[in-house]
């Protein structure tokens, strides 16, 4: 597989986990909407950017390196459990706030792009779909395998491509 190959199919790879619509990409959406394209194009890079560190882990085959597979799939959940909390009590109290006040006012960007990239990087990575997918896609299709010598070139570009259909 040459470099563009690999970057090709990363793209595909990448477009094919981040299409399907569920609770990330519903995040992603009302923070664009409230927030505006900042905050959604925030989102989407930390979405994206979590699905660069499972491609890269799947890429270069360090999963079973570092023995990802041993490490106890509870504290995943648990983190991602915690922040999906902390994300819905936020936009409790958010609602609270404006049928308080009776205006919601225009939807405009917060200033809080670091934030929203963080959440949904946070969020995107204790998603265990989104882990499933890969392992899933990577193993399906021979994407973790590289040929011997070709360096690390091909999963590079492999792991580029994904961040990139991501997006």
């Amino acid at each position: 597989m040459t470099p563009l190959d690999a970057l090709l199919r990363g793209m595909a790879l990448g477009l094919a986990v981040a299409a399907p619509v569920g609770p990330v990409g519903l995040l992603c959406l009302r923070r664009a909407v409230t927030g505006g394209f900042t905050a959604g194009l925030a989102s989407g890079f930390g979405v994206a950017a979590a699905d660069l560190v499972y491609a890269v882990i799947a890429a270069f085959g360090l999963g079973a390196a570092l023995g990802v597979a041993a490490i106890d799939p509870l504290w995943p959940r648990l983190a991602g459990a915690a922040l999906i909390l902390w994300i819905g009590l936020g936009a409790v109290r958010r609602g609270w706030a404006v049928l308080a006040s009776g205006d919601a006012g225009p939807a405009a960007s917060t200033g809080r792009a670091g934030r929203d990239v963080l959440g949904a990087f946070l969020l995107t990575l204790s998603n265990p779909m989104t882990i499933a997918s890969f392992a899933g896609l990577f193993a399906g299709l021979g994407l973790g395998a590289t040929p011997a010598g070709a360096g690390p070139l091909v999963p590079a570009a492999l792991a580029t491509g994904v961040f990139l259909g991501s997006l």
